[in-house]
């Protein structure tokens, strides 16, 4: 019934305005679109013709979903004739009369300056205008409803009718206020930022100053560009008008830029000038904090920050430069730095503290979500992250068993056969021969021996005297040569470098090593849920969410967790914090990482600074100012840490850097540690010949008893 009633007087209205301008005339297709219904008078938009009574025009069906919800009869617009009449009209009629002595004493020059302002800055523009009881029968209303934009006219009664506002339109678009008491716009204009149009043109026609700054610094209004008041001016005996404009950004939310006197602007001043290319040093909060390498933090020597650079401070720099502001940087608690969803759905944070309108821009690694776009709003990406998982670098080998990794298993065990072989083939031959052979290969054990000698280049300084003898004895020597001088070039790279196994690469094997995944907040633990892979998914459960990033590193060093960033900051990290002085890392990224991320600044909901950022970001990405800055700061964060490493552990420093001197010769002295092997096989050969003279002791004992 509600919606019903304001159908009807909406049409109550339109009969009265029409009735003073066009008389008893038929109205025509511009005034029939006053409800803001664009297209044929006679149709519904899809073919179908109203049924409207004798005597009314037919309107084409609304397109909002909220005023398709009226009454039928609101689409007929029923002319001075067919005008019902009711205590409601006669009481709206009333209320029309009670309009202040300004505004009547300057209708004439209103009625010119809203002819004026319509013709020369929005001829092309929807013309949506609303209004309250007082203005329902003014000559300002009634002069905008004959202009041929299509229009639409609303009547104001509670903050639910500025719902009935139609948004859809792909032309530029005004709006125009016209209130005796402006008191249930005001509340609708501070009552959140939806069902508001940021980007059109809005007419605020006003009793006072106090009434426009209140709209201008409203939650709607502080965030709207274009923003044109109109005021009577009190102050000038001719009837005129003061025109006032919003000032983004600024202390001083509106100002005065021009005067209209009878029927002419004072200056040639544009109404509707460009707020945002020169913000005039205006302050910008810009909430950040350090997050290597995109955001680093330059300072002293005690500690103290002397001021942020990297990657994504450059972007904020440059963006300043371009619109003429100055940058304050302020940071979220270190407990929160992102920030993350609380059960009522608010959020603590950077995001918590942008959503809250207390900063302007927020940068730092900030990935486009979907679950933060109900309260932030991004610019376009200028960065892809992807983020992988840092594991601890797995033990090295011992040294000792670089005695066996020049040759595989199976060219060991070929081998050994060979040994195995050549011994038993020597002593066949040696006993089938039908001239004796020397008498040291008459025994199977001199034979194996003398292979075996053979095999280390070191054979017995027994010739054989037999044609068949010499002839095997002569191809063993040629074979093992060959092996073992593959086996000697190999052993010395294998001696001189160390030995890693192979590491853990996969999500699959991080899956089924059931290790912790560790990271900052529970970002990373949602996504893996929305993942399709089911090693993936898999990961959530391992998943520990920690408040400070220092709590993480021990479970990596001692092997029982990974960490799950952006790749980066991790890479960043093992170079600055986990690789010694001779440049070996302690730390790895495993080959598989997780999904890619986009990369882009946060800014406020419907903040007027979006489309400037992402024009000046496009600009960046395409003369590759982006990679540069990140390639500078990474270099100079890098020598930083190092050069303060080094400070700190001098002596440490002092001892590598004797390595790297043999290094940079091209000559590696062997260690004991890289001979071990060696020594392994010396002290196994000393016990088990003591194992051997033992079993002959005690055999020898046995014998003596029984003889």
């Amino acid at each position: 019934m509600l919606v019903l009633c304001e159908a009807w007087i909406i049409t109550v209205f339109l009969q009265c305005s029409i009735t003073r301008v066009y008389g008893q005339s038929q109205m025509s297709v511009s005034t029939v679109s006053s409800l803001g219904f664009v297209g044929s008078p006679d149709s519904t938009g899809d073919g179908k013709e109203l049924p409207c009574g004798e005597g009314s025009v037919p309107l084409q069906q609304p397109k909002s979903k909220n005023l398709k919800k009226l009454n039928q009869t609101v689409m007929c617009l029923i002319n001075d004739r067919n005008f019902p009449t009711s205590p409601v009209s006669t009481q709206l009629l009333h209320h029309s009369q009670v309009i202040p002595e300004s505004l009547v004493k300057n209708s004439d020059s209103l009625l010119g300056l809203l002819k004026r302002l319509t013709q020369m800055h929005l001829a092309q523009c929807t013309l949506t205008v609303l209004f309250d009881a007082s203005f329902a029968n003014s000559a300002a209303v009634e002069t905008l409803l004959t202009f041929s934009n299509p229009i639409q006219v609303i009547f104001v009664e509670s903050e639910n009718d500025f719902k009935l506002v139609l948004l859809e339109a792909t032309q530029c678009r005004s709006y125009f206020y016209i209130f005796h008491q402006p008191k249930t716009f005001l509340a609708f204009a501070n009552d959140g930022q939806d069902m508001w149009d940021f980007q059109g043109y809005h007419i605020f026609l006003g009793r006072s100053v106090d009434d426009l700054t209140a709209f201008a610094t409203s939650k709607k209004g502080k965030k709207t560009e274009h923003i044109l008041g109109l005021v009577p001016d009190v102050a000038m005996r001719e009837e005129a008008w003061a025109i006032y404009t919003n000032r983004l950004y600024w202390t001083q939310p509106v100002q005065r830029i021009n005067t209209w006197v009878r029927d002419s602007f004072v200056q040639p001043l544009p109404l509707f000038p460009d707020k945002l290319s020169d913000l005039k040093g205006v302050t910008l909060d810009v909430i950040t904090f350090e997050w290597e390498p995109n955001v680093l933090y330059f300072r002293s020597d005690d500690g103290e920050v002397l001021y942020p650079y990297g990657t994504e401070i450059e972007v904020v720099k440059a963006f300043a430069q371009h619109l003429n502001f100055s940058v304050e940087f302020q940071e979220p608690p270190l407990e929160e730095l992102w920030g993350r969803q609380q059960e009522d759905g608010t959020w603590t944070g950077m995001v918590g503290i942008l959503s809250r309108d207390e900063v302007d821009l927020a940068v730092v690694d900030l990935y486009l979500s979907a679950e933060r776009t109900p309260f932030i709003d991004y610019s376009v990406p200028y960065d892809i992250e992807g983020s992988c998982f840092l594991s601890r670098m797995p033990a090295p080998l011992p040294r000792w068993q670089s005695l066996a990794l020049p040759f595989r298993l199976e060219t060991w065990l070929s081998i050994l056969v060979g040994l195995v072989l050549s011994g038993l083939v020597l002593f066949v031959l040696a006993r089938l021969s039908p001239h004796q052979e020397a008498p040291y290969f008459q025994s199977v054990q001199l034979c194996y021996l003398y292979t075996f000698g053979a095999h280390c280049k070191e054979p017995a300084s027994k010739d054989p005297k037999r044609d068949a003898t010499k002839v095997l004895v002569s191809f063993v020597w040629l074979y093992t040569i060959l092996f073992t001088t593959a086996y000697c070039s190999n052993l010395t790279a294998f001696l001189t470098v160390t030995l890693q196994p192979s590491p853990m690469d996969t999500i699959q094997q991080l899956y089924h090593s059931g290790m912790e995944v560790s990271g900052l907040g529970n970002f990373y633990q949602k996504a893996l849920l929305t993942a399709t892979d089911p090693y993936l998914k898999g990961l959530a459960g391992h998943y520990k969410d920690y408040v400070y990033l220092k709590d993480m590193f021990p479970g990596v060093q001692e092997s029982r967790a990974v960490i799950l960033q952006n790749r980066r900051f991790l890479e960043f990290t093992i170079a600055t914090r986990f690789t010694k002085g001779s440049g070996e890392p302690s730390m790895r990224l495993m080959k598989e990482c997780f999904a890619p991320h986009n990369v882009a600044m946060g800014l406020q909901k419907h903040s007027p600074l979006t489309s400037r950022v992402n024009l000046v970001i496009q600009r960046m990405l395409q003369g590759g100012l982006i990679d540069r800055w990140f390639l500078e700061s990474f270099r100079v964060a890098r020598d930083a840490k190092k050069s303060k490493a080094k400070e700190e552990n001098l002596s440490g420093v002092q001892e590598d850097s004797s390595k790297d001197k043999s290094i940079s010769s091209g000559v590696i002295p062997l260690s004991i540690d890289h001979l071990q092997g060696v020594f392994f096989i010396l002290a196994i050969c000393h016990l088990f010949s003591f194992l051997i003279l033992l079993v002959e002791i005690k055999i020898g004992k046995q014998r003596s008893i029984s003889i």
